[in-house]
């Protein structure tokens, strides 16, 4: 990796998401956030409603994110809404490691143009105990929590904040982001798992836009699905398929014609045996229709992986078409494009 990133192998990953807040090339967010924030520095009178100056001053000097002019090209910034999800976790109230996952967008050209939604879950139940699954929180963490909410409402604008009222769990506030997506595709992203390397998404949209009856989700590679490559330049399958196996299939590669003044390219993909909730892209109409649809049982607190991901594994296992899933690993680099930090033992470095 670049900009000094080498190196930075701790075990929460904090100076990994410090690295990506200071030495981070120029990241492009959407023309809405930047004139939000032209706003705020011309008057005081643009303060949202509930959070004080004192916060939003903090927030924002926490908030080192670098703003540049939108791309001329804004193929992404029409077709694609970048979906963010976080929850209560011990570093909270501080911005950091959610930051960290925002300032890695630039490793994507073109994604930090479109539009963010940021979803907070519910804070929960308070008792004497963390007990996540359940939805539990202490009273302390409580209260940090709705500092941090606050905060990130100070920093990204109270429309690229989706706050839930009460605790949901993953699934379902997935299904509550999802309605609030308006373009053909979104991209879904926890608030502990970032980028780490280039993806050429815009090539990814394409591909899923010329091939949309069989390919409507991508994921990308993740550390337990890096590959080899040999000698010839040629990418060694054997892991992936040590990993997802052949029950859908095996490397399948996607043509994309030239159009709209981009050349002609390939892409590899994997099918994948079920659903998984790391980073990954989606058609916004299969996301709502089929994944989390009213045919997909999900109660609070349990993950999508855990209701419409076993049902589609069951489904393969018994001869089913992967093309109504149509769920693929993106084969671009031998290395891992994300990283997970693991919010719930990540401690920032503030």
């Amino acid at each position: 990796m670049e900009n000094g990133l080498e190196g930075l192998h701790t075990a929460f990953g904090s100076q990994l998401c410090k690295a990506l807040a200071t030495n981070a090339l120029p990241v492009t967010l959407s023309k809405p956030w930047q004139q939000q924030q032209q706003q705020r520095g011309k008057s005081q009178e643009t303060r949202e409603a509930g959070v004080d100056d004192g916060r939003r001053q903090e927030a924002l000097s926490e908030a080192q994110l670098h703003l540049v002019e939108p791309p001329a090209d804004d193929y992404l910034a029409h077709r694609v809404t970048a979906l963010v999800f976080t929850s209560p976790v011990p570093a909270n109230p501080s911005l950091e490691m959610i930051l960290a996952v925002v300032e890695s967008f630039r490793f994507l050209p073109g994604l930090a143009a479109c539009r963010l939604l940021i979803t907070c879950d519910g804070a929960g139940k308070v008792c004497d105990e963390v007990r996540p699954k359940r939805g539990l929180v202490t009273a302390d963490l409580y209260n940090r929590y709705q500092v941090y909410v606050d905060k990130l409402r100070a920093v990204f604008g109270n429309q690229c904040v989706l706050a839930l009222p009460e605790r949901v769990g993953f699934g379902l506030a997935v299904r509550a982001a999802v309605a609030e997506v308006r373009t053909p595709y979104l991209l879904i992203c926890q608030h502990d798992n970032l980028f780490v390397r280039p993806v050429d998404l815009c090539s990814t949209v394409r591909a899923m836009e010329e091939n949309a009856e069989v390919l409507k989700c991508v994921h990308f590679v993740s550390p337990k699905t890096t590959f080899d490559e040999g000698e010839d330049g040629n990418a060694s399958f054997k892991r992936v398929e040590d990993r997802l196996g052949r029950t859908a299939g095996s490397a399948r590669v996607f043509d994309i014609p030239s159009s709209q003044g981009k050349p002609a390219t390939s892409m590899t993909m994997w099918p994948m045996p079920s659903w998984l909730e790391r980073n990954h892209i989606c058609s916004t109409a299969h996301y709502r229709d089929f994944v989390v649809g009213l045919g997909t049982r999900i109660k609070p607190g349990q993950f999508i992986e855990e209701t419409f991901g076993q049902r589609m594994r069951k489904d393969l296992a018994e001869g089913g078409t992967h093309a109504r899933y149509g769920i693929y690993r993106l084969i671009d680099d031998p290395e891992s494009a994300t990283l997970h930090l693991d919010g719930r033992a990540y401690l920032p470095m503030e």
